[in-house]
């Protein structure tokens, strides 16, 4: 259950399962990830509060998991994070 926006670590698990808590969230994707580095990032809200994930230089929204468990895979290709559905 998150209590803020979190920002992930290139440490932190590869599955996030993310109760937002009341409140739309910022997801931030690590700063320095290595090639091939990826994410599993799971939507728990049923019914009104997103995750946005954002790339943590410039804060670039790579994707917004609406309400409702909506779920994506985020992947570092070397130059970007893209976010792979």
């Amino acid at each position: 259950v998150l209590t803020a926006d979190l920002q992930l670590l290139s440490t932190s698990k590869r599955y996030q399962h993310l109760n937002p808590n009341g409140s739309d969230r910022d997801i931030i994707l690590p700063a320095v990830p290595s090639n091939g580095l990826q994410f599993f990032i799971f939507n728990l809200d049923a019914l009104n509060y997103d995750l946005t994930v954002r790339e943590s230089v410039g804060g670039t929204i790579v994707e917004v998991l609406n309400a409702g468990t909506q779920r994506a895979e985020f992947l570092f290709d070397s130059v970007e994070w893209v976010s792979i559905g």
